[in-house]
């Protein structure tokens, strides 16, 4: 009873942190100041990442399929060109 409630906890934390973007506080720490972000798309192919100065980087920043970069030389590296 112990085990199944330990696992269903972990899976809650697992869900709630996918669908809240809390990866962006994560990748946030881990570079010492905002990320620069690349939002996977569904089914489409989208190569654009977004730095804190761009007008829809608040609304790119928190979304769960997000990858998170600490410059634009990482994501230019995974073959990623900046959003206009």
């Amino acid at each position: 009873m112990l085990l199944l409630g330990g696992i269903t906890a972990l899976l809650i934390i697992l869900l709630v942190y996918v669908l809240t973007g809390f990866g962006y506080t994560i990748a946030r720490i881990r570079c010492g100041h905002q990320p620069t972000v690349h939002v996977r798309p569904f089914g489409g192919e989208d190569q654009t990442y977004y730095t804190p100065g761009n007008d829809m980087y608040r609304f790119y920043a928190h979304e769960p399929f997000t990858d998170y970069y600490c410059s634009e030389t990482d994501a230019q590296a995974a073959g990623l060109s900046k959003a206009e």
